[in-house]
């Protein structure tokens, strides 16, 4: 259970502050559907780009890391963004987390992650000692697998009780 525990439970990534993570993280890695992007759009709302601008005044490294296999939709929002994208990071494994890492030079020590699926993004980051941050989704519109398969999953775990 310990691994799908999110360290920090916001319903929207923008109410995410510095003082709310751990002092030595300077690296945050965002997924991108129902985290930074309402599923399949790749339209960032103004609030996002406000936040997304003020963590990199702050001074945070942020990075996209999306299971998506092209870059047909992360690229648009990267570039809108102004930060880099990782594609086929194939959560919850660790290969995809260590790719974002490796760009900045970090480690899970001065890393977050956060999005909003407690068997992908919370499980890989948790597996590697990162800081997690689990969001509420944008909408009940999603994937096929993950509304017959993760999200039940997820209210068995108890998404609901952290």
């Amino acid at each position: 259970m310990r691994f799908i525990q999110p360290d920090l439970v916001l319903n929207n990534v923008t109410e995410l502050k510095p003082d709310m993570l751990q002092p030595e993280v300077d690296t945050i890695l965002l997924d991108l559907d129902h985290t930074l992007t309402h599923w399949k759009s790749t339209i960032v709302t103004k609030e996002i780009k406000c936040w997304v601008n003020d963590m990199k005044e702050k001074g945070y490294k942020l990075m996209i890391v999306s299971n998506a296999a092209t870059y047909r939709r992360s690229n648009p929002v990267s570039e809108e963004l102004s930060i880099p994208c990782i594609i086929n990071a194939l959560k919850p494994l660790p290969f995809g987390f260590k790719r974002a890492m490796n760009v900045y030079s970090s480690s899970p020590k001065n890393t977050a992650m956060v999005g909003d699926q407690m068997f992908t993004d919370i499980l890989g980051a948790k597996r590697l000692g990162i800081f997690t941050v689990l969001t509420t989704p944008f909408s009940k519109k999603e994937a096929l697998i993950t509304k017959i398969v993760q999200r039940p999953l997820e209210r068995l775990f108890g998404r609901n009780s952290f």
